[in-house]
């Protein structure tokens, strides 16, 4: 999917994607709820994606607290 599909299907300017794809603004949340109906999916497979194609030191650091989280999550079920 391009850029274009995902300004026009979440109701973003290709600005607005470009400038977040860049990392020169941060997203707003509503932002984030276009983008991901743009892409077709709910919040919580935008988040995890993001999670998981995180670069770096702070990437690797997420996918450790994802993981204590659902850890937590499963033991609070039993």
């Amino acid at each position: 999917m391009t850029p274009e599909q995902v300004a026009t299907r979440g109701g973003l300017t290709l600005p607005t994607i470009g400038s977040v794809e860049r990392g020169e603004q941060e997203p707003t949340w509503g932002n984030l709820r276009r983008v991901a109906q743009g892409l077709g999916v709910q919040m919580e497979e935008l988040a995890a994606l993001a999670i998981e194609l995180a670069p770096g030191p702070a990437g690797g650091r997420l996918r450790r607290r994802e993981k204590e989280f659902a850890r937590d999550r499963v033991a609070r079920r039993q």
